[in-house]
C-alpha cells in the first residue's frame, strides 16, 4: 500500500459526533495579490475522523512533541494562551 502525504495548514474545528472525533482540516488560500495586508482566507480541504481512543493516543504523541520543541527552544508558549487553554478545558468534559 502506498503512503499518502497530506499537507494542511491547520484544524478548523474538532468535535465529537456519534461517538467519533472529527477534525476539519484546512489550507490557507493565498489571495495577497489584491491586498497584501488582507488576512489570509482558508478552505476546508479534508476531515480526519478517529475513535476517542485513537484521538487520545494522537494527542499524547503531539503533547510529547510540543514538550520536546519547547525544551529545544523552537517554540515558546506564552502564559496567556496557557490560561485560555485551561479555562476552555474546564468548561465541559464533553468539549
Amino acid at each position: 500500500m502506498e503512503r499518502k502525504r497530506i499537507f494542511v495548514d491547520g484544524m478548523e474545528s474538532v468535535s465529537l459526533t456519534d461517538g467519533m472525533i472529527r477534525m476539519e482540516l484546512y489550507n490557507v488560500l493565498l489571495n495577497r495579490s489584491r491586498n497584501p495586508d488582507a488576512p489570509s482566507e482558508h478552505d476546508i480541504t479534508g476531515e480526519l475522523i478517529m475513535t476517542p481512543q485513537g484521538f487520545i493516543k494522537a494527542f499524547s504523541t503531539m503533547e510529547n512533541l510540543v514538550r520536546k520543541l519547547e525544551n529545544a527552544g523552537i517554540i515558546k508558549r506564552n502564559a496567556e494562551s496557557n490560561d485560555a487553554a485551561e479555562d476552555s478545558a474546564s468548561l465541559s468534559p464533553n468539549f
